[in-house]
């Protein structure tokens, strides 16, 4: 994939993850969901250095359809209620999945952890709560 892709992957990631904490009334997965914005928007900035040192310009961002109507349903029916979908299109992407749903709910694995620093997301752990 062309560092151009990449970024744009990572701030239509970011761009969702924020549309998701945004609906999410759980205010432990809302967190987890803007951490995991903040982590793409990190790798976004990484593949803009990239670029720049490249001599690319970076292009404008804005989110796919796919993107865009997914925030849509997202807002009108909730994550709970898509996050199959949401987990669909992960699947499809290019990112690791790592799932683990600890005994209180939701946490971040080190395997998650370890995907960040890969420029991973580690979604399916917040959508399978």
């Amino acid at each position: 994939m062309a560092a151009a892709e990449n970024w744009f992957e990572e701030k239509q990631s970011a761009w969702l993850y924020r549309q998701l904490a945004a609906r999410e009334p759980d205010p432990h997965k809302q967190k987890l969901f803007k951490d995991l914005a903040n982590a793409a928007e990190r790798q976004a900035l990484d593949w803009a250095r990239t670029l720049g040192d490249a001599g690319q310009a970076l292009p404008e961002f804005r989110p796919t359809l796919r993107a865009r109507v997914s925030a849509w349903l997202v807002r009108r029916l909730g994550v709970r209620v898509m996050r199959p979908v949401l987990a669909a299109m992960k699947i499809r992407g290019r990112g690791t999945i790592c799932y683990h749903s600890g005994r209180f709910g939701c946490e971040l694995t080190s395997c998650s952890r370890v995907y960040f620093k890969a420029g991973f997301h580690c979604v399916i752990s917040l959508l399978h709560c």
